[in-house]
């Protein structure tokens, strides 16, 4: 498998984050306001993440995840689209 760009690496990571979450959190029927809170992050950090808008560190990333009680298969599939740049 070619190695991946930075970039690429970071943009699978991102597109993958949003379609997790996004699935996960309407499963949920949660909020961004609930997400938020219950992760201890802005809003405004929510809506980055839902929206694929601006790059969210990993550390808040794990901590939005587990807001939502992401599974580790959940974890596992946005990692993996990151080292696969897909």
């Amino acid at each position: 498998m070619p190695e991946l760009s930075s970039s690429e690496a970071l943009s699978a990571f991102t597109e993958t984050l949003k379609a997790v979450f996004r699935r996960i959190r309407t499963d949920q029927g949660m909020t961004l306001d609930d997400v938020a809170r219950k992760a201890a992050v802005s809003r405004t950090t929510v809506d980055a993440i839902s929206s694929g808008k601006r790059v969210v560190n990993f550390y808040t990333a794990m901590r939005v995840l587990y807001a939502i009680d992401a599974s580790m298969s959940d974890i596992a599939e946005i990692m993996d689209a990151a080292g696969r740049g897909i």
